[in-house]
């Protein structure tokens, strides 16, 4: 760990920065059939099918998948079932036409897609940071509203927007702006809320449970209140260890913190791309792969980020199509690791707006 010293003269010199967020969510690997008024999307359409009859399970705490539970979850259809339905798109449900269900389920595509262009230009502190976060505020402030309908959705999509809309845009600003006591301590408040928010939900499933009985709405939300709970703890811990007026003591005490919360968010990551991985084999229609592979890599590229301003000195943006000066520029490394990871979600997109462009052509035609 760096002394006092040198972590209080760094202090106003390395940007205060945070790391992309989790929301995660669910993919299901359900037969579909589908039928899109466009034929060539009709995968897309099977795909985002898939995501409402998960959704609609989880929701109605379905007790059987494909065979009797029998109080153990097996298979890759029970593993997907653990995973939390996105927040981002809670009103998916099995009574949705296939293209509203796809129209929210690239609204959670898109929403990842802005954050990921937002910390990417953040970790080469470029300007035009602006334009992504200016879709990424307005993505997560819209979700409290779309997930208002689930008293649990509602509650991870305020800790999001506590975390991600309040303290990490104003952590950004003060990073191109300078720091002043309003901002440092708005930033900790939001992350603090964040935090409240998604301690109560867990605790909240906890009291709800009956006779130790497997519900999986509670596992759902478990798992992504883990997720939430996780970032926001990890982005406090280093919001504060570069914060001159912290003590010595308490400094080792959030870069520890920091450790414990790196290593979570790896391997709760690492777990959630495995299972997709595995439904992908069962069903080449899924789209939870390249939107699992995308939040692993931001999560992998914000920790070598983290480790760079934490533990290497000098660490500034690097022209990024050639090799850096500094084979320690872990900013270098961070854009390439997250950028490369977010390819597949952005084929996606871009395949999801050819499909819109064309059956729009097609209706006007």
């Amino acid at each position: 760990m760096v002394g006092a010293n040198t972590r209080h003269a760094r202090r106003n010199t390395i940007p205060f920065r945070a790391s992309v967020r989790l929301c995660v969510r669910v993919r299901a690997s359900s037969e579909v059939d589908a039928r899109s008024a466009c034929g060539g999307a009709r995968a897309m359409s099977a795909r985002a099918t898939g995501n409402a009859a998960s959704a609609a399970s989880t929701l109605e705490h379905a007790t059987t998948t494909t065979g009797a539970m029998g109080g153990a979850l097996q298979g890759s259809d029970e593993k997907k079932a653990l995973l939390p339905t996105t927040m981002l798109a809670s009103g998916t449900s099995a009574t949705m036409t296939t293209a509203q269900t796809m129209d929210m389920t690239a609204y959670d595509h898109f929403s990842v897609l802005a954050w990921i262009a937002t910390d990417t230009c953040w970790s080469q502190s470029s300007e035009w940071v602006v334009v992504p976060w200016a879709f990424t505020a307005t993505f997560f402030t819209f979700s409290v509203w779309l997930s208002r309908k689930s008293s649990h959705d509602f509650v991870h999509a305020w800790a999001v927007f506590f975390w991600l809309v309040g303290g990490n845009s104003m952590w950004m600003y003060q990073e191109f702006t300078g720091v002043n006591e309003i901002m440092r301590w708005s930033c900790v408040v939001c992350f603090s809320l964040a935090i409240a928010l998604e301690l109560g939900q867990m605790t909240i499933c906890r009291l709800v449970e009956k006779d130790g009985a497997i519900d999986k709405r509670n596992l759902s939300n478990d798992f992504q209140a883990v997720a939430i709970l996780s970032w926001a703890v990890h982005d406090l811990c280093e919001y504060m260890y570069f914060d001159a007026s912290v003590s010595d003591a308490l400094a080792s005490a959030f870069l520890s913190t920091w450790w414990v919360m790196s290593v979570v968010i790896v391997i709760q990551q690492s777990y959630y791309l495995w299972v997709q991985n595995r439904a992908l084999a069962l069903d080449p229609n899924d789209s939870g792969w390249d939107y699992a592979l995308a939040l692993w890599a931001w999560s992998i590229g914000c920790v070598i980020w983290g480790y760079g301003d934490i533990y290497l000195p000098n660490q500034h943006p690097a022209a990024l199509f050639k090799l850096p000066s500094d084979p320690l520029n872990m900013r270098w490394y961070t854009f390439w690791v997250i950028m490369i990871g977010s390819i597949p979600l952005a084929i996606w997109c871009c395949k999801y707006l050819w499909h819109k462009i064309t059956c729009s052509s097609a209706k006007s035609g």
